[in-house]
């Protein structure tokens, strides 16, 4: 059911919302406000020995939080390696570097795993000159 409602979004035009955006400003914020989910939310049920009615288990328990960990920070590492020119990117190049990682992100948002924060890190690094507040805009960053 998740992966049949991901394209789905219900966006209420309201007043609040279209003052957000009136100011210059905000129009590239990542200011959310209080969103609702109509997608069914995933349950897992802890490994067993002995199942007693089969009616009542659903994925069996995986650690996502790890798997969130280990994909933000393999992505924000291969986003600072590869800032410089290099012959030899890991993985061949940048699209077997880059892509896997991407869809692990884009799976883990959809089942819900990665927050604001996480995809503010996200945009950050895929786009540091619109999305970093604290990068100064038209100035650029020596890469060391």
């Amino acid at each position: 059911c998740r992966e049949v409602c991901k394209n789905e979004y219900i966006i209420p035009l309201t007043q609040e919302l279209k003052d957000l955006y009136e100011d210059e400003a905000m129009r590239h914020s990542l200011r959310s406000i209080q969103t609702l989910s109509i997608m069914p939310q995933m349950t897992m049920t802890e490994i067993d020995e002995k199942v007693e009615n089969i009616r009542n288990l659903s994925s069996p328990f995986f650690p996502l939080q790890v798997v969130k960990d280990f994909s933000m920070d393999a992505l924000e590492e291969a986003v600072r390696i590869n800032q410089v020119h290099n012959r030899d990117p890991i993985g061949g190049s940048n699209e077997n570097l880059f892509v896997p990682l991407l869809k692990l992100v884009d799976k883990l948002l959809m089942v819900g795993i990665i927050h604001d924060e996480d995809l503010a890190r996200v945009l950050i690094m895929v786009d540091p000159q619109t999305w970093d507040p604290e990068k100064v805009k038209g100035k650029s960053i020596n890469v060391v």
